[in-house]
């Protein structure tokens, strides 16, 4: 069992890394032909971007069908599996230098993958729903689950007050809720695999429950990582992702499968030693890899203004989606505007004033845009400044006389 599991997990991440660099080419081609993927819907147009829908599609089914068959402390980890393909894919393919780091970073993660399989526990758990029931109510995973909402709490209380210090406090609250997904996953899987042998177990809310917890966790997820990714590089996040999005699915194999009861010392040590060569062959590869010419290989979100960040994928996943080089965002109207006040620039105001068609300004109609002495471009400054000030909070002085 654990060997199919195993198989559909490396299967199922292989398809998923060409599925992504499918729609990464899909994208681009497009982008060659004058459209704009990230401002319009131009890219449903194309068969080939649904061709690697499609394939993800295929591949998360591999991954969810792995949880069924394998336990998730084996299944997270060969994760890792998507790392290698794209690294790979992307030296054949996109004409990248294969560097002395990937190859010691891949035998580190094949090792690492041996280590798991062989040393991980040999049974998988399934569950029936009555039992999934019972675990939930069990004092160990209660303790655990009261553990991760504290800490998910007060790590979004520190974003809130102090913003993103670190790459951690994003990272963090996506895991935990990783571990949720994982942990709904497999119950899922597992029901459905009864079901198909005929215990039919779609009678029971938890069922249906654990459906909810799926989507839910997925989707916030996503918005976890996307601001990682606006805040820090790729080449950061997602090794710190994957490491962190590991040991929280380990810890929920733990706590609520019970996957390292019957394990002696010697296994979990060597255990956690494979999955400790699995993280460092991740760091391997993903580092130094994103360049002005050679945009990382393991991003799902486009860079840019928050209010840009968006999937490139509609679809809730954890995998890892090629980077688009960063476009310029300078021309938002009143951002023109004001430049061009206060530093004199008479092109930019010129083409304002044509688009408005009064010689006026577009967000203070009584301000005439011809000519403006230092006076009046000073106030201006100021009195922009003043306002920004006031939608932050914070209270300013007029200091000008």
């Amino acid at each position: 069992m654990i060997i199919i599991g195993a198989c559909l997990a490396i299967g199922g991440n292989l398809l998923i890394s060409v599925s992504m660099n499918i729609q990464k080419y899909a994208l681009t081609r497009l982008e060659n032909q004058g459209f704009h993927a990230e401002t319009s819907h131009d890219y449903l147009k194309s068969r080939l971007w649904w061709l690697g829908i499609i394939m993800m599609v295929c591949g998360e089914v591999g991954n969810f069908m792995a949880y069924g068959f394998g336990p998730a402390t084996v299944v997270a980890p060969l994760g890792t599996t998507t790392v290698v393909a794209n690294a790979y894919i992307a030296i054949v393919f996109l004409g990248e230098k294969l560097r002395a780091r990937d190859v010691l970073g891949t035998y580190l993660i094949i090792v690492g993958a041996f280590l798991i399989v062989v040393f991980s526990t040999q049974s998988n758990t399934r569950l029936s729903a009555l039992q999934i029931s019972e675990h939930l109510l069990k004092p160990a995973f209660l303790v655990y689950l009261g553990v991760e909402v504290i800490v998910f709490i007060a790590v979004n209380v520190v974003i809130h007050y102090y913003g993103a210090l670190h790459v951690i406090l994003f990272i963090l609250p996506a895991a935990i809720l990783a571990s949720l997904t994982v942990i709904s996953s497999k119950a899922v899987s597992g029901m459905i695999t009864m079901t198909a042998a005929g215990e039919s177990q779609l009678m029971y809310a938890v069922f249906y429950i654990m459906i909810v917890v799926i989507l839910v966790t997925g989707v916030i997820q996503i918005r976890y990582v996307t601001r990682a990714m606006q805040a820090f590089q790729a080449t950061v996040v997602v090794p710190t992702f994957f490491v962190f999005f590991t040991v929280s699915a380990i810890l929920a194999g733990i706590f609520f499968y019970g996957e390292f009861n019957g394990l002696t010392f010697v296994q979990i040590v060597m255990f956690l030693f494979g999955c400790f060569c699995s993280f460092l062959g991740v760091y391997f590869i993903t580092q130094g890899r994103t360049g002005e010419n050679s945009p990382p290989l393991d991003s799902q979100y486009q860079t840019g203004p928050p209010k840009a960040l968006m999937p490139i994928c509609p679809f809730p996943c954890t995998n890892h989606l090629v980077q688009p080089s960063d476009d310029d965002d300078d021309d938002n109207p009143r951002e023109v505007e004001m430049k061009s006040l206060v530093e004199g620039d008479e092109t930019d105001t010129s083409k304002l004033i044509m688009s408005n068609g009064t010689g006026k300004s577009l967000f203070n109609p009584s301000l005439q845009m011809t000519s403006l002495d230092t006076k009046t471009k000073t106030s201006l400054h100021m009195s922009d400044f003043t306002k920004d000030s006031e939608k932050r909070g914070t209270s300013t002085k007029d200091d000008t006389t």
